[in-house]
């Protein structure tokens, strides 16, 4: 923290995470939170935002979805969504690297 003091004119430092996660780090240190300027929240995807990461990052493989396949992970996203904490993005990634592995 010193050195984002020392550095603060051209220092940029961001924390992200799940919302109650970094909740309890800014916590953890009543110095941190006041160096903390900005909270800045963004929600959760969608179940089509999310079918659309999935068949975007499948087209940088080289690969398409076919419509069975949409469906099968628009239902999928319609579950995952529902979970707390379920990684957002990150869950779509996976959702395609399982289905490589089938």
């Amino acid at each position: 923290m010193q050195e984002t003091e020392n550095h603060r004119e051209d220092t940029i430092v961001i924390f992200a995470g799940c919302p109650d996660k970094t909740e309890q780090f800014l916590n953890k240190n009543p110095g941190l939170r006041s160096r903390v300027a900005f909270h800045v929240a963004f929600p959760d995807y969608t179940p089509d935002e999310l079918l659309e990461i999935l068949k975007l990052m499948a087209k940088k493989q080289s690969m398409k979805l076919e419509p069975a396949a949409e469906d099968a992970a628009r239902a999928v996203f319609r579950n995952a969504v529902t979970i707390p904490d379920f990684s957002n993005g990150r869950f779509a990634r996976n959702v395609l690297e399982q289905a490589e592995k089938i």
